[in-house]
């Protein structure tokens, strides 16, 4: 919702659509390697949730920055 206030609607939206796709991925190769859902698997998960999350942000800064050289 940060995003999505921050930035633009559209950025806030895709932001989320992405972050969906890489926590099913990485909740899919958890699955499909027979591993249990324990600790490790939280871990991991909070760790690409926390990753992209800040990526995204650094990501739209800079293009709202450039956004306003380029008018």
């Amino acid at each position: 919702m940060y995003r999505a206030a921050r930035f633009r609607w559209l950025l806030g939206t895709s932001a989320l659509a992405a972050r969906a796709h890489d926590v099913v991925i990485l909740i899919g190769v958890f699955a499909w390697l027979g591993k249990p859902i324990d600790g490790v698997f939280l871990a991991a998960l909070s760790t690409v949730i926390g990753y992209f999350v800040n990526d995204s942000v650094v990501v739209f800064d800079r293009i709202r920055e450039l956004g306003r050289l380029y008018k």
